[in-house]
């Protein structure tokens, strides 16, 4: 259960005439179902206290001390404990204070745990108080009722009690990984750990990607060492002691091996420790604490605001030489070019009303995404691939994203647009950006080649296999559309170029990047030498791009499947 802080404020109205008023209860608290239930044993603790007569609680010790005394009477008995604790502190006698008070703790005692901590309010003057007092309210029961006021035989009185603080409550706090973070040295905070809690554990459940060493506040509590499965463990005792209650505590996973490995893929990391504060969190205000990454900003995740947004803003610092971007959902909220000395950016919350849907986004799980567009990435690790990226560049690249066949043509965009990814911009647009970025991600690593092949009727522009980024960048944008579509003509200019660079040991991939189906074959009739059999079915194509099949003497045309049909 979550901490909470709960007041019950028993009122009774300024009535002078009146023997006799209903009883009103007004109640205030949150949504939390946690914060109710607190809110219920509030209004019955104050409940206690007006309901009770004195015949019913005859037998307490401290009631059946002042009967037999006399100071409590026949005439009493039926009346509320209430109106003969608020009668004694009217009286304005010391003698009578002391018994109050004493009632008061008898009854309480009874009914509210030994852990909380009240007091008892009359007229803003408090005449029993355990410990403490209320810093804040987070819920209200009310009672109307009349008869006494301090000094006079009838007026009103208000009486409040307020539950301030409870001991030895055990709590958590946690910090998720809800999606994936990394590649780099990683850092979490954690600033809601209450002030003067006893910290017992420190316990995470994580999909991490390779050994690293952990520290709590810079101080190092020992290297882990990742075997399959999920990583979990309790962390030694030791480093609880350098958690620092109510601070803002760092937690670092620092890495030793290839940045690739270097994230971790989701989990959580739980601070356990008992507390003697029972304030609400606030239930108005959802926070997402970015994670510091130092290495390649790759960064996914998402976050649930649970009621109506009204407000949102976003503040982040960085330090890098490359674009950096942020998404929430499939828009882009935040572009930026960086720069070596580091960089603090605010996102207003008027710039991200006009970009986002504030109730499309309410009481949904959010996707989050911050990562970079970078044209010439530092180079991270040793790799030995050659990559063949093959495009499409024939005149349906020209097409728009909105039909299959016969489109308008679409918008040139350029990769920094942030409509690029709208319908309405050309389908060569987006694979000359998609190109780069595939480009620039598989150069990363030291000693992986890339080349390139573009193709419409044939394959005849080509990149041989080079690390030589601007190279690269400068054929893929020089790439236009024109002409029918010939696979085929790509995959044979793709195996030709690997198989001249045969280095044994490297590993070779061809990936194609393509609109449609092909209409264009590499030879120019139909023979058995150029045929494919499948499902006892043989296949070949003509120099018109028609696809004929082959019974057992001839090759008749075969309807060819169109992308809506396949």
């Amino acid at each position: 259960m979550r901490g909470v802080l709960f007041t019950i404020d028993a009122m009774i109205a300024l009535l002078i005439v009146a023997a006799t008023v209903p009883l009103v209860i007004s109640f205030y608290t949150s949504a939390d179902p946690s914060n109710q239930a607190l809110s219920s044993e509030a209004d019955s603790t104050i409940g206690t206290l007006s309901e009770l007569t004195v015949r019913n609680v005859l037998k307490e010790p401290v009631i059946h001390d002042l009967y037999n005394q006399s100071i409590i009477s026949d005439s009493d008995l039926d009346r509320p404990v209430m109106d003969i604790i608020i009668e004694m502190w009217a009286s304005n006698d010391t003698a009578n204070l002391t018994r109050a008070q004493n009632i008061t703790k008898s009854l309480l005692g009874t009914v509210v745990p030994s852990n909380y901590q009240l007091a008892l309010s009359l007229e803003n003057e408090t005449f029993y108080n355990t410990g403490g007092f209320a810093l804040q309210t987070s819920a209200v029961g009310r009672r109307v009722a009349s008869g006494f006021m301090k000094g006079r035989s009838s007026s009103g009185y208000i009486a409040s009690v307020f539950l301030t603080s409870i001991g030895g409550r055990s709590a958590n706090s946690y910090y998720y990984f809800g999606g994936f973070v990394g590649e780099g040295n990683i850092s979490v905070y954690m600033n809601n750990i209450p002030n003067g809690s006893t910290i017992t554990s420190l316990y995470m459940e994580l999909d991490v990607g390779s050994n690293f060493t952990f520290l709590v506040n810079n101080q190092n509590c020992g290297t882990y060492n990742i075997t399959t499965g999920l990583f979990n463990a309790t962390i030694n005792s030791s480093c609880i002691s350098f958690i620092q209650p109510g601070a803002q505590n760092t937690f670092n996973f620092t890495f030793n091996t290839n940045v690739t490995t270097n994230y971790i893929g989701g989990g959580y990391m739980r601070v356990s420790y008992t507390t003697n504060q029972l304030l609400p969190i606030d239930m108005n205000t959802t926070r997402v604490a970015f994670p510091g990454i130092n290495g390649i900003i790759n960064y996914f995740d998402s976050f649930y605001a649970n009621g109506n947004i009204s407000t949102m803003e976003l503040r982040m610092h960085f330090v890098n030489n490359y674009t950096t971007f942020v998404n929430v959902g499939n828009t882009t909220i935040f572009v930026s070019a960086g720069n070596a000395s580091g960089a603090n950016a605010t996102v207003t919350n008027a710039q991200l009303l006009a970009l986002l849907n504030y109730t499309n986004l309410s009481m949904k799980t959010v996707p989050l995404r911050i990562g970079l567009a970078v044209s010439n990435q530092t180079q991270l690790g040793d790799g030995n691939a050659d990559v063949i990226l093959i495009t499409d560049t024939s005149g349906s690249m020209n097409y728009n994203f909105t039909c299959d066949s016969g489109c308008p043509n679409g918008v040139t965009r350029n990769c920094t647009n942030p409509s690029l990814y709208n319908l309405s911009t050309s389908r060569i647009s987006l694979a000359k950006c998609l190109d780069t970025d595939f480009v620039d991600i598989i150069l990363n690593n030291t000693g992986n080649r890339v080349g390139l092949v573009a193709f419409s009727t044939d394959a005849t522009d080509y990149v041989d296999l080079t690390s030589n980024a601007t190279l690269l960048h400068d054929s893929i944008n020089s790439y236009s559309s024109s002409g029918s579509t010939c696979i085929s003509c790509a995959i044979n200019e793709a195996y030709s170029i690997l198989l001249a660079h045969n280095d044994t040991g490297r590993k070779r991939f061809v990936v194609t990047m393509t609109d449609g189906v092909a209409n264009v074959r590499a030879v120019n009739t139909c023979n058995d030498l150029y045929s494919e059999t499948y499902n006892n079915i043989t296949f070949a194509g003509s120099g018109t791009g028609q696809i004929f099949t082959r019974n057992s003497t001839s090759w008749n045309p075969f309807a060819l499947p169109s992308s809506n049909t396949i």
